[in-house]
């Protein structure tokens, strides 16, 4: 959750100031703007399964789309699995891209929502490491 609690807004406004000969314009100074506390919602893991129909026309090229939009989004856990850490805005977006990358005729996509204690939720045995998407990045 993002709180903004003020800020200041620097809107110079002119008023005539009378002189001896006409008017004068000048600048106010800084307006204080209080804004109430923003809340935006937190992000979200999900995790996306898809099943692409490589037999069918372009699919592979379709399979290979998909795999790269998942790629911009999260962290592949297996063949056709992601776990992604989006806010719903990302979530919206990746959807659509997604929906537009399949042919649902053929196709299949699937999203789980793992909701906030998602660490209780996913147990990990094998050979690949576990992700988590808190954790420290190292490049």
């Amino acid at each position: 959750m993002v709180e903004v609690a003020a800020c200041r807004i620097f809107m110079p406004r002119l008023l005539p100031l009378p002189l001896s000969a006409g008017f004068q314009w000048y600048a106010l100074s800084t307006i204080n703007y209080q804004l109430s506390t923003i809340n935006f919602p937190a992000s979200m893991h999900i995790l996306v399964t898809y099943d692409v129909a490589t037999s069918s026309e372009g699919g592979e090229r379709r399979l290979r789309r998909v795999a790269k939009t998942c790629k911009d989004f999260g962290q592949r856990v297996q063949h056709s699995v992601f776990e992604c850490k989006v806010d719903p805005g990302q979530f919206t977006f990746l959807k659509q891209r997604l929906l537009g990358e399949m042919d649902l005729a053929h196709d299949s996509l699937r999203f789980y929502f793992l909701g906030n204690n998602w660490q209780r939720r996913v147990e990990h045995h094998g050979a690949n490491q576990s992700y988590d998407p808190d954790g420290p990045l190292i490049i």
